[in-house]
């Protein structure tokens, strides 16, 4: 008796330990589970395409270290996102869309969301549009500089900021500063001043490279 209650004490910490090193995996693979359609259907789009080649050879004409195209992982956008839990009111901007994928994921998973993605190169914009399908609808992309743009309509903003300098950073802040109330700011690497933002999130997910702090704020 006394062999069989310790062999069952043995076998329940073996699965307890094994649980804790695959809880991660396990998580994650629910995680992909729950948005596989939209995986799927942005893996589609996206078949014959490569951002990073794209924005690498685009970066040859431009001279900026803001520039280095990075993605967070789409699964870790979409949790970041239901976080926030739009609603067809909403209008999220993206600062630095890259190729849309964020955008599409947005809207796939909230198709009532108006998204507009604004990117500074050419190529990457372009990209983002013709792979966009007609059926998803309320979207825009701006091939512009999102400092130069007035985009104070936005109730949610999604920004990508790992690869920005100070040089960038600091007028792009000055600028949300001056946002509406009750604006949400999902927001990766960087962090917003006390005084004018409330944080209701902070934790790491993963992007393209590895982990990466985010956080989720609201404009007080």
């Amino acid at each position: 008796m006394q062999h069989l209650i310790i062999g069952i004490l043995l076998a329940s910490l073996l699965l307890f330990c094994g649980y804790k090193l695959l809880r991660p995996f396990i998580l994650e693979y629910l995680r992909q589970y729950r948005y596989r359609k939209i995986l799927q259907r942005i893996a589609v789009l996206y078949q014959p395409h490569n951002p990073y080649l794209i924005a690498q050879a685009a970066k040859t004409k431009h001279a900026d270290e803001n520039l280095t195209y990075g993605e967070i992982e789409l699964c870790a956008f979409l949790d970041l996102l239901a976080q926030v839990n739009p609603t067809q009111q909403d209008i999220l901007y993206d600062l630095g869309s890259g190729a849309g994928k964020t955008v599409i994921a947005a809207k796939l998973r909230y198709p009532a969301l108006t998204v507009k993605g604004i990117e500074r190169l050419e190529p990457l914009c372009r990209l983002a549009q013709v792979v966009t399908p007609p059926d998803i609808t309320n979207v825009y992309y701006i091939n512009h500089d999102f400092l130069e743009i007035n985009f104070s309509d936005a109730t949610l903003i999604f920004i990508n900021a790992t690869g920005f300098s100070h040089a960038l950073w600091e007028p792009l802040m000055a600028k949300l500063v001056q946002l509406k109330p009750t604006t949400k700011i999902i927001l990766t690497s960087k962090t917003l001043p006390e005084t004018a933002f409330i944080q209701h999130y902070a934790g790491m997910e993963k992007m393209n490279w590895g982990l990466c702090s985010t956080y989720i704020y609201e404009k007080k």
